[in-house]
This record gives structure tokens, C-alpha cells and sequence, in this order.
């Protein structure tokens, strides 16, 4: 069984938690700053508020200040924000993502830069410090961002 850490608790995230929990695996889902009352519902009744769905049993809330805690030992860390926070996600795990755990991203798209445009895995990992940039391993999941 492995440690995931989803980051992100919005309906994306929290709906890719049922397929590892399913699975047996040890799943930790955190929230962003945004999802708060997400979390606290969650940790309350395990029914996510937006999804209006029963979460597995072995999901673990933690709220975004938490993430240092429940990123601890983990195997497997997926990025759910969306487009909008890959800068604030970046950040977050800046300080906190394990060396070799790889990064799974559902958060779809492109970011605008001055001199071209660059995938959102990219943006997230410019963050990251330096010696760690060229060394993570992304992997990112297609289709359509409906949860």
C-alpha cells in the first residue's frame, strides 16, 4: 500500500480519491487555502459538500497548513488545484516535497509567458528549488476535467 498525498480537495482531487482508496492505498487528501469548509465538512461526515458523495473511509482531510505533516513518508504526491493555483501549489510544496517522490498532476492547461506559453507541470516546477527542478518526476493525467 502506498502514502498518497492529494493536494487539492476540490471535486477533481476528491473524486480521485475513491481510486486509490479502492485500491487499498493510504490516501491524504489536503486542502488548498480555498477549502476550508471542504475539509472541515470532510473530517466532520466523510461527504464531500460540492460532490454531494461519501468519501472511502480511509481518506484523511488535512487542511493546507497541514501539508508538511501529511506529505511526511508519502510515495506519491498528486496535484489537484486548479489552473489557477499551480503558482500557490508550487509554492506550498516548495518546501516540503520529499526527494524522489514524483508529482501527479490533474491540473490541465497552459500558462502564458511573455516570450511563448509553458505546461502546467513546468510552472509548478520552477518553484521547486533548484537542485530538485531537474530531478522531479512528473507524470500528468489527460481527458476531460470533469470530477
Amino acid at each position: 500500500m502506498a502514502n498518497i498525498v492529494i493536494l487539492g480537495a476540490g471535486m477533481m482531487g476528491s473524486a480521485f480519491s475513491t481510486p486509490f482508496a479502492d485500491n487499498g492505498h493510504h490516501v491524504r487528501l489536503v486542502g488548498t487555502h480555498l477549502d476550508g469548509d471542504i475539509v472541515e465538512e470532510i473530517h466532520e461526515t466523510h461527504v464531500h459538500p460540492k460532490l454531494r458523495a461519501h468519501l472511502h473511509p480511509s481518506v484523511a482531510p488535512f487542511t493546507y497548513d497541514r501539508l508538511g505533516e501529511a506529505i511526511r513518508d508519502a510515495d506519491l504526491v498528486v496535484v489537484g488545484v486548479n489552473s489557477n493555483g499551480i503558482d500557490w501549489a508550487g509554492e506550498q510544496l516548495a518546501g516540503v516535497l520529499p526527494d524522489d517522490v514524483p508529482l501527479l498532476f490533474l491540473t490541465k492547461g497552459m500558462a502564458g509567458r511573455s516570450d511563448g506559453i509553458d505546461l502546467l507541470p513546468w510552472v509548478l516546477r520552477a518553484h521547486l528549488p533548484a537542485g530538485r527542478r531537474d530531478r522531479v518526476k512528473l507524470a500528468a493525467i489527460g481527458g476531460p476535467s470533469i470530477a
